[in-house]
């Protein structure tokens, strides 16, 4: 810290002439104050420091150097660049403004900068002060200003990028759409119990989906019916968590948000829809088996007797009083066995079913009798008519 004394010193002293001249102080004053801080600093054991910054010219009156021989030799009237580690400062005149000292090897003669060179120093400090800030402050301003660009151009990439994902995204919801059904919603496999029927639907891949609102689906699906007919079914059930987070439901359900929480349609409206596919379901049936369909049959010869069930729905308005089956048997190489007939009694109405079962009857066939065959069936009304349905009539569930 003691090394550093004259240069902070010093830099007092240039200071005080600066702020002085700030603040347009005489010239008298300048001086005196000069004067005062280098006797103070003649007394001092600070270490001055002199150069072109705040000093007119630097002469050695005498220098002493160590030559290649190992001595040391003087040398006089020296022009220096730079006067450091003044020892002592032992003259000064005013006139002149020359200040007399003595360093570790030389004898000084410093001539201090006049009222004129003095202010023209200052200028020119200020100006270089003035200089390096105005360049640290425009590379604030550009730094600044980089940033800001940059920030901009940031804020604008990821802006377009956004854009491009959301319209990419909107572009697939797009193509979704119009590949797909909004009720045709898909349920992965997930377990579905019905709060109506009680019933549970599993390992469906998707169904058919009416609307899903507070947390609950409701859904139709397609029973099999008659003769390979289909028929809907509505039922409601609570989202399991299984189908909440299924990625193709949750994907199918952000596509047709808008279809599927529309609570418009009531459970009136899905038991309508029920009963219109029942309609049809029934008229599929009444084109298929106008006259009825045999719901099952079966037959055995043991002990050689004939034994013989079936049971036959009714298709037709009229009420069935008869029903009367004609058959025939024969053995594996097409050998007739036997002919007859059974005869059911009714009455059977539209869309009822009748069974009737024969445990014993007075048909008997051969050991080899293998298989039994429908040749006609003739079905008698209650109000008098009667059809007769040919072999190829005969419609089998």
């Amino acid at each position: 810290m003691l090394a550093n004394r004259d240069t902070f010193c010093v830099e007092i002293l240039n200071y005080q002439i600066m702020k002085a001249h700030t603040h347009n102080l005489s010239n008298m004053k300048i001086k005196t104050f000069i004067l005062t801080v280098l006797v103070l600093l003649s007394g001092s054991a600070c270490k001055a420091q002199y150069n072109q910054y705040n000093s007119f010219m630097r002469k050695a009156l005498v220098i002493y150097k160590c030559g290649p021989d190992g001595y040391y030799h003087a040398t006089k009237n020296v022009t220096l660049d730079e006067v450091k580690d003044v020892e002592t400062q032992y003259a000064y005149n005013k006139k002149t403004q020359n200040l007399y000292v003595l360093t570790p090897n030389s004898n000084c003669d410093i001539r201090l900068l006049k009222d004129e060179e003095l202010e023209t120093a200052i200028e020119e400090q200020n100006r270089i002060l003035e200089q390096k800030f105005k360049r640290l402050n425009d590379q604030r301003t550009r730094h600044i200003e980089d940033s800001i660009a940059k920030a901009k151009r940031d804020s604008i990439e990821r802006a377009r990028q956004d854009s491009i994902e959301r319209v990419r995204e909107a572009e697939k919801l797009q193509t979704y759409r119009t590949t797909h059904d909004w009720r045709r919603v898909p349920v992965k496999g997930a377990r579905l119990k019905c709060e109506i029927c009680d019933e549970t639907t599993t390992n469906m891949d998707s169904l058919y989906c009416l609307g899903i609102n507070n947390d609950s689906i409701m859904y139709f699906e397609w029973k099999e019916g008659k003769l390979y007919n289909e028929y809907l079914e509505w039922h409601i059930s609570s989202l399991p968590m299984e189908l909440k987070t299924n990625p193709s439901f949750k994907y199918h359900f952000e596509a047709y948000r808008d279809s599927l929480t529309n609570t418009e349609v009531s459970s009136n409206t899905a038991r309508r829809l029920c009963a219109l596919s029942f309609y049809r379901y029934l008229d599929n049936l009444r084109k298929d088996a106008p006259y009825g369909f045999f719901e099952d049959w079966g037959w055995s010869s043991e002990y050689s007797m004939v034994t013989f069930l079936f049971s036959y729905t009714n298709m037709n308005k009229s009420t069935i009083k008869y029903i009367a089956v004609h058959f025939k048997i024969t053995n594996d190489v097409g050998d007739v066995r036997k002919t007859g007939y059974f005869q059911g009694t009714g009455p059977v109405e539209e869309y009822d079913t009748g069974s009737w079962e024969w445990d014993s009857s007075p048909y008997f066939v051969s050991g080899d009798a293998s298989t039994m065959e429908f040749t006609k069936v003739v079905i008698t009304y209650t109000n008098g008519k009667q059809e007769v349905l040919s072999k190829n009539q005969i419609m089998y569930n």
